[in-house]
């Protein structure tokens, strides 16, 4: 019980190959790791980045329970096949792996913790599936043991999800007693209400930036 009530992290950062080099890549999602890490980290974080953000890595990252599992990376989303949905993370050789954790491969993922998030592009779509909901993500993440994800309905852009997530993560820290509905609202009211630009020049008020995030699930108070 103690553990769980440890503000604990886990990130990940894709180092993307091809065409997208890591500077273009990686400059939102690392301060999202450098920031988060400061807020909720501690002795029990585990950070994940660069080389090491693998599938391996996180399988091998210790059992929970978890605080926060955080993901600082690309979410890619198949319209026509949505089961090629997934996450992108670092391609790991040895082990034969390519580095995409599809959505197939997250229900087999053991998560226990309080909130997942997905600071990822287009990461909550899914399929409607008769009599089974939304699929995708968010589902997958609940399925592996997740009590709440936080994911995005559209592509984000690195700066604006950065200054997002180190909002959420402050208010998070304080201990305010929100539940994480309340913590999330709370956030964009704030970012609303900030005057505040992102690092390429969006204001923080502007719903691109703050709009796409929602929670599903994560009935827990913020601060335990």
């Amino acid at each position: 019980a103690g553990d769980h009530r440890r503000l604990q992290v886990r990130l990940a950062l894709k180092r993307r190959a091809g065409a997208i080099d890591e500077q273009q890549v990686g400059h939102g999602g690392a301060r999202e790791i450098r920031r988060a890490a400061a807020l909720l980290g501690g002795d029990g974080t585990v950070v994940l980045s660069g080389d090491a953000a693998t599938v391996r890595g996180l399988r091998e990252a210790g059992p929970g329970p978890w605080r926060v599992v955080h993901f600082a990376t690309h979410g890619l989303f198949n319209e026509t096949r949505p089961e090629f949905s997934g996450l992108v993370l670092s391609p790991d050789p040895d082990a034969g792996d390519d580095g995409f954790l599809a959505t197939g491969a997250v229900f087999g993922l053991d998560l226990d913790c309080e909130l997942a998030v997905l600071s990822a592009c287009s990461s909550a779509l899914g399929e409607h599936a008769d009599g089974e909901g939304l699929t995708g993500l968010t589902r997958a993440l609940m399925y592996a043991g997740a009590r709440g994800v936080v994911s995005s309905l559209w592509d984000v852009s690195g700066s604006g999800a950065a200054m997002f997530m180190e909002t959420f993560y402050t208010r998070l820290a304080r201990g305010s007693g929100d539940d994480l509905a309340q913590a999330l609202s709370r956030t964009k009211r704030q970012m609303i209400q900030s005057g505040a630009r992102t690092e390429d020049g969006l204001m923080a008020a502007h719903p691109a930036v703050w709009g796409a995030f929602v929670l599903s699930g994560g009935q827990r108070r913020s601060g335990r």
